[in-house]
């Protein structure tokens, strides 16, 4: 009983160290999932093999956002309520701070090509580029209101930036972090995934007429066409295949599958209240439901839910951690 009892403590324990804060799990060959929840200063990991949960990580703040920075074996982790932008190293299981940013922050995206974080603040309207190589903040830069969705154009060394209430999108040179073009969208824009020739967008819509549709931009900005995908669709992701791709829609609880060849609408499923961030990993989509309080997994080759796990408030990011099996 008393190793059991020992076990348990250590499982849980967080504590203080020079290096950071020790932050210790059982290990397991696994795969494991990630989930960040905003309601709660709490990490869950579940194991992705059976389904259940393997770890509740307590933290001495609430997870805001995170992103998986495979190179370094690190997750890096933003808390609205926080100064700091911290990081959780998956091999010394230490959470430690990497450089203060300032509180507020909502979003990130990592340039691992270039080494470099950008993170939102929705709050401050203003966008930081962090250097990972030597954790110092590169520049900050002043956005639209409310800057929130992000994603990255490698080739145009570009970094597009979706305002929710200014009701724009700004692209920005990543090494100068000045503003290249800026394009008029729809009310309240939220969610945003690059094409060949242009992006989509979705979003929130004017107040009391809420959004039901993917808008298909041009790389001037000029909608070219648009399709339903539910009520208010807030992420995109890619699909194993190249012509798939995933939309979350929040206020419909559904998840659509589009083929891009033809952009129309394949399969609708239907998943747990608020779905808000999703996570494809070869022939699964993880998506955690922000006020149904759990993690679905589905079946990409079937495209059904394959099961739904239970999880603490608030699930939100996710980031799968590979196992050796």
């Amino acid at each position: 009983m008393s190793k059991v009892i020992n076990s348990i403590l250590l499982t849980l324990l967080l504590v203080s160290c020079q290096e950071g804060e020790i932050v210790l799990w059982d290990e397991t060959d696994d795969d494991l999932l990630l989930v960040a929840h905003i309601k709660e200063p709490l990490l869950t990991m579940i194991n992705v093999t059976n389904g259940n949960i393997h770890e509740e990580i307590p933290l001495p703040f609430t997870p805001s956002y995170m992103v998986h920075d495979e190179k370094r074996e690190t997750v890096f982790i933003t808390s609205e309520e926080e100064e700091a932008l911290y990081s959780l190293d998956l091999n010394h299981k230490t959470l430690q701070k990497v450089v203060n940013i300032g509180e507020g922050f909502s979003s990130m995206i990592l340039d691992e090509k270039k080494e470099a974080l950008f993170l939102a603040n929705s709050y401050r309207n203003q966008v930081v580029k962090v250097d990972i190589s030597n954790n110092v903040v590169e520049e900050e830069i002043t956005t639209g209101d409310h800057p929130f969705s992000m994603d990255i154009d490698y080739d145009k060394n570009e970094l597009y930036i979706v305002n929710v209430y200014s009701n724009n999108v700004q692209v920005i040179n990543m090494e100068s972090m000045e503003m290249v073009k800026q394009f008029n969208v729809i009310e309240r824009p939220n969610g945003i995934f690059l094409l060949e020739d242009g992006f989509l967008l979705g979003g929130h819509g004017p107040i009391g007429e809420l959004n039901r549709q993917t808008f298909y931009y041009d790389d001037n900005g000029n909608e070219i066409t648009h399709l339903e995908t539910g009520v208010m669709p807030v992420e995109f992701l890619s699909g194993t295949k190249n012509d798939e791709l995933y939309v979350l829609s929040h206020g419909s609880h559904t998840i659509h599958q589009i083929d891009r060849q033809t952009f129309k609408v394949n399969h609708t499923i239907d998943v747990d209240f608020n779905p808000y961030f999703g996570h494809v990993h070869h022939e699964h989509l993880f998506v955690s439901a922000l006020d149904g309080h759990s993690v679905s997994f589905i079946d990409l080759h079937e495209l059904h839910v394959e099961k739904t796990i239970s999880v603490a408030p608030g699930p939100h990011a996710l980031v799968f951690l590979e196992g050796s099996k």
